[in-house]
């Protein structure tokens, strides 16, 4: 009989990075579908900011449904998708940074701005530091 080669299952820490990443981006989706139709009904744009509106949420959504793809890769260990968000992460924790800088010029807490730097950060660390998760995305 044939020997299927079985995989090893994602360390915890991976799983935690993957549950978040994809609550983040079905999150996002959800605002997307209930906000743009209430925005687009509670305010007076014009034809032209409601198309532009439209189409950046839509923007959104389908980088969101690539972030689910991402997060469903990265569970099946593809290294591919360890590497890609590297960089994504990265640019989470940009905007994190820049996100402080409005509320901390007018003296007030940075919220949202930490709470993303926080986030994208904790998840490149736990992606990159624990032995167990560099082994589980470069294993051969």
């Amino acid at each position: 009989m044939a020997q299927v080669a079985v995989r090893p299952a994602a360390p915890p820490v991976v799983k935690v990075v993957v549950i978040g990443l994809a609550l983040l981006a079905v999150l996002n989706i959800v605002r997307a579908v209930v906000q743009v139709p209430y925005n687009l009904s509670h305010t007076s744009y014009g034809d032209a900011a409601r198309i532009l509106y439209v189409g950046l949420n839509a923007i959104t959504v389908l980088f969101s449904l690539f972030v689910l793809l991402l997060a469903w890769f990265l569970w099946q260990g593809r290294q591919w998708a360890w590497i890609t968000c590297m960089p994504l992460l990265g640019l989470a924790a940009l905007w994190g940074g820049i996100m402080l800088l409005p509320p901390l010029v007018d003296g007030k807490f940075p919220g949202a701005g930490l709470t993303v730097l926080a986030v994208a950060v904790g998840m490149l660390l736990a992606l990159t530091a624990p032995a167990s998760a560099r082994r589980f995305f470069t294993r051969r």
